[in-house]
């Protein structure tokens, strides 16, 4: 039986709910609000596959990144599916090409009440609903036990965190099975962001019903505005990675499962087939003005990622080294670092209201440039200088 600090050493994988036998794992949010298991004892038969299976418990060393891998940077061709992705819009061409040669693809999407979950599907509104990044923990418990039923007959692509890669691939052993993992700073608690979320419906009065983190039409990928949609038709936009205090605590670590301080999952141990993320330090020159509309950057690890990656043709590819790529994400190799201010946040999480805990906790919220973008912002100057 799996028995160690589930707050401090758990990666929220949900592996062992799943690989248990007896249904003596349930998976729960922690006081914190990330994913933990909570054992029932009198169902326990103690046949230790939890342990066997457990992320934590195997941990392994981890090494940098081959430097050998091929990697690339890349824009969709498709305009309107572009302005739609976080960045280069990869993830949709993919998945896009797999549910047309045949094959299922699992993704995280905004359930009924925006809380980010894990879906099998085959269908081409699904995939829509897949993109856009969510920047909160996905419950993906649901998906396990649909996934190795698919592979029997059908070819699945599984796409997620690192950690969540790992997980999938320790249930599931099949030819099958395609992996894109994600570059991965970390995973957000639910409960913060159901706080911010209940913050936002209070300030509007209405139910949350659509989110975007990553909008590209004010000012383009490097700096996007966070769009937030409500039942009674009104809107929130806010510079996102600026002026959101949400997705600015988020950028800085503040928000992150703690186990995100110290992920083995990095570098070499990514084991996805292929890595896809933001191509954030892309050198202007690969796409020239385009590059404001954003550029995925792309690692193929393995032979089914290079045959799924080539079957891909309505895309601007460019080859990088990979070096390039690493410089951009540096989370590729290295986990993200703690705030000291993380204790005080989590301290305070029931006492103190949401925002006011961002920003007593996160100090650039308060800091002289913040204010003058926030004046730029609402005076819709900042659009106009971008394009200066």
């Amino acid at each position: 039986m799996i028995n160690f600090d589930f707050e401090k050493n758990c990666y929220g994988c949900e592996l062992c709910e799943n690989i248990c036998p007896k249904d003596a794992i349930e998976i729960k949010e922690n006081n914190e609000g990330f994913l933990n298991p909570v054992i029932d004892i009198k169902k326990c038969i103690h046949c230790g596959l939890c342990e066997k299976k457990c992320l934590y418990l195997n941990e392994t060393y981890v090494s940098k990144i081959n430097q050998d891998y091929n990697a690339f940077a890349v824009q969709i061709n498709d305009k309107r599916r572009l302005k739609e992705s976080s960045s280069g819009g990869i993830f949709y061409e993919v998945a896009i090409n797999f549910i047309k040669s045949g094959g299922y693809v699992a993704g995280c999407v905004w359930d009924e009440d925006m809380i980010p979950m894990h879906i099998l599907s085959n269908k081409i509104d699904d995939i829509k609903r897949m993109q856009g990044s969510k920047y909160v923990q996905s419950n993906l418990s649901n998906v396990f036990k649909e996934i190795k039923a698919k592979v029997q007959k059908n070819k699945v692509m599984f796409v997620g965190t690192p950690c969540q890669v790992k997980a999938i691939k320790t249930f599931i052993d099949s030819d099958n099975l395609i992996t894109i993992s994600l570059i991965c700073e970390g995973v957000p608690s639910r409960k913060v962001w159901n706080l911010y979320k209940k913050s936002l419906e209070k300030s509007q009065n209405a139910k949350l019903v659509k989110v975007n983190f990553r909008n590209k039409e004010n000012c383009g990928w490097k700096m996007p505005d966070s769009i937030y949609e409500f039942e009674n038709s009104k809107t929130i936009r806010k510079l996102s990675f600026n002026l959101d205090n949400y997705i600015s605590s988020f950028i800085d670590g503040l928000i992150m499962n703690e186990k995100c301080y110290d992920c083995k999952f990095k570098g070499n141990n990514n084991d996805g087939d292929i890595i896809i993320g933001d191509f954030w330090k892309v050198p202007d020159h690969l796409f020239g003005n385009q590059t404001k509309d954003g550029v995925s950057a792309i690692i193929i690890k393995t032979k089914k990622g290079e045959e799924i990656f080539n079957y891909i043709k309505n895309i601007n590819i460019k080859k990088v080294n990979i070096d390039l790529v690493i410089k951009g994400n540096p989370n590729l190799n290295a986990s993200i670092e703690r705030p000291k201010e993380r204790d005080s946040f989590f301290k305070n999480i029931n006492s103190t209201e949401i925002n006011k805990n961002f920003k007593k906790n996160n100090k650039k919220l308060n800091s002289f440039k913040k204010k003058i973008l926030k004046i730029l912002f609402n005076l819709k100057i900042i659009k106009y200088l971008k394009k200066q």
